[in-house]
Formats: C-alpha cells, structure tokens, sequence
C-alpha cells in the first residue's frame, strides 16, 4: 500500500471514529471526496485487518474495537501498568470518587481503565466506550495538548454536537477555553457529557512529553460540588504527575 493509500485509510478511520453510528460505501466516499472503488477497496482492507466492521444487515461500516485493544496492550507493559493501578487505585481512595483512565486515539478518547467508587451513587463506564474529547474533562485535557491544527480538524470532522445544554459547542469558545485547560494542566466537567454527572482530569505525559492518556475521576456533580472542584484538581493533578515522572517525563524539559 503507497504512502497515499495509506494516509487515505488513515482519513477513513478519522471519519468513523467521529461518527455516531454507521456511515455507508457512499458517505465515506462523499465525504472524504474518494472514488466509491477507492473507497471499496480501502473500506476491504481494513475490515480485513479488524480495524472497521461491516454490519452485514445495512451493509454500512464503523470502526472496531481492535484500537482500543492495541492501546490497552501498550498500557499493559509492566512500567506503565506498574505506574497507572496504584494511581487509580489511590485517586478512588482519596476522593472516593471513580477513578478512570482514558487512552487517546486520534480525534476521540477510551475507557480503557477505571476503579469504581465505594458511594451508593457513582459513575462508572463500560470499558472500551468512546468519550468526546470536547464533552467532557477527560477528553478536554487530551483535547488541549493538541496543536492548533488538530484542534481545528478536530472541530471540522466533528463539528462539536452538543450532548447536553452545558456541552461547549462554539469554535471559538472551545478555543479559549482549551487554552486556560493547557495552562491549569487540569479540565472540569459539570453536565457537559451527561446531566447530573461532572469529572476532573489531568494529562499523563509520556517521556516525550506527550499527552498519552488522561487520568481523573468522574461522579455525580452536585457531590464533586461538595468536595469543591480545585481541591479535586489538585488530587487528580498529582496522580497525574506521578504517573508521568514514573514514564520518563520531566516538568524541566517542557513549558
């Protein structure tokens, strides 16, 4: 496969990855403005290789759950593994919140990981499920290491849908707002993914500085109220440090 096939099946799994539900042969060639036998054969391709599948009732396609398995096995590598369980484990503990991990792939983040609160009432999410990284505090931090262009493609493929009355949903204003994330290093949640439900996060840095994952908890919003929310940020902000001085990461070494 050329380096343009490539980039091109590459453009395919950005667009069902950011796409409620399943998109047809000819949506994807519309959309990304392919030939239908450009697309046939690339769509072929990857469907082969477990990347896409194909409901074979309405004959439309969506990404599979083969990246979210390929993220969760480099997150199985004793270092990270060894980093990543305590973190969570203390977080559930300390806030007594559910702890959750979110891996970034491309344009959306998910579960790969979490421990749930003890609390009668709390939030867990089935592993492996997608979060958008504009609707909520464990996708805005992801969101916001990104470049000024990624962000820009993000918000076109996405077009930033609203999931409830709080999700930002203006280019603009998503703009500014992932700038105060970057800077605070920490992202807040109240009802933007789901009513009643708020979350705090922070980035995990990598050893090149990179945001891989993001680590917070997430609960009902009226008990995080309670606890008050720059007191949670600064938990779940050491977590994530930890976590990213024990990958190789140094807080010298970047701004």
């Amino acid at each position: 496969m050329s380096s343009k096939s490539v980039n091109k099946a590459l453009d395919i799994l950005d667009k069902l990855a950011y796409t409620q539900g399943e998109l047809s042969l000819a949506e994807i060639s519309e959309a990304l403005g392919l030939p239908t036998s450009t697309g046939h054969r690339l769509l072929a391709t990857l469907v082969q290789r477990r990347f896409v599948v194909r409901n074979a009732n309405t004959r439309k396609y969506s990404v599979s759950l083969k990246l979210a398995d390929m993220g969760a096995t480099a997150l199985r590598r004793p270092l990270v593994l060894d980093a990543v369980k305590p973190a969570l484990a203390s977080l559930a503990r300390e806030t007594g919140e559910t702890a959750a991990l979110v891996w970034r792939y491309h344009y959306r983040g998910l579960y790969i990981d979490q421990v749930p609160s003890t609390a009668l009432l709390h939030a867990t999410n089935e592993l492996g499920a997608s979060v958008p990284l504009h609707g909520s505090a464990l996708g805005k931090v992801i969101l916001a290491s990104f470049s000024t262009s990624d962000i820009t493609r993000y918000i076109e493929l996405t077009g930033l849908p609203a999931y409830t009355r709080f999700t930002i949903t203006n280019p603009h204003a998503l703009r500014g707002h992932l700038l105060d994330i970057h800077e605070q290093g920490y992202a807040i949640d109240e009802q933007e993914w789901e009513l009643g439900a708020g979350s705090v996060a922070a980035g995990i840095r990598d050893g090149n500085g990179d945001v891989a994952v993001a680590i917070g908890i997430i609960g009902p919003v009226t008990r995080l109220e309670d606890r008050r929310w720059d007191m949670l940020a600064s938990e779940v902000s050491g977590a994530a440090s930890h976590v990213s001085s024990a990958l190789g990461f140094s807080s010298t070494e970047t701004s």
